[in-house]
C-alpha cells in the first residue's frame, strides 16, 4: 500500500487468523515506517485474544499505515488480488 502519493513510504501489512477459533489474531506481519511501534502495539492486542472482528470495529488513525490493518477485506482463500490502494 502505497502510504502517501509521491514519497517512497510503502507498507505492507497482513494478519495471521484461526478461523477455528472464532477468527482470532495468532501473528500479523508489518513492513513500512515505525514498524517496530506498530509491532509494540498490535502485540498486546494479539495477547489479549483480539479477533479479526475487533480490528474491523476499531477506528484506524489516519494518516497512518497502521490503519490498513483496521481496513483488510482480502483474504488468501478468496483468490483476490491483495494489492492494496493506498492510505
Amino acid at each position: 500500500v502505497e502510504h502517501r502519493e509521491g514519497t517512497l513510504s510503502t507498507c505492507f501489512v497482513k494478519l495471521l487468523l484461526n478461523k477455528a477459533d472464532n477468527n482470532r489474531i495468532v501473528g500479523f506481519h508489518v513492513l513500512g515506517p515505525n514498524a517496530g511501534e506498530v509491532t509494540q502495539g498490535f502485540g498486546v492486542a494479539v495477547r489479549m485474544g483480539a479477533t479479526f472482528e475487533d480490528f474491523t470495529q476499531t477506528v484506524g488513525i489516519h494518516p497512518t499505515f497502521a490503519e490498513e490493518f483496521t481496513t483488510l477485506t482480502v483474504t488468501k482463500s478468496s483468490g483476490e488480488d491483495a494489492g492494496g490502494g493506498g492510505c
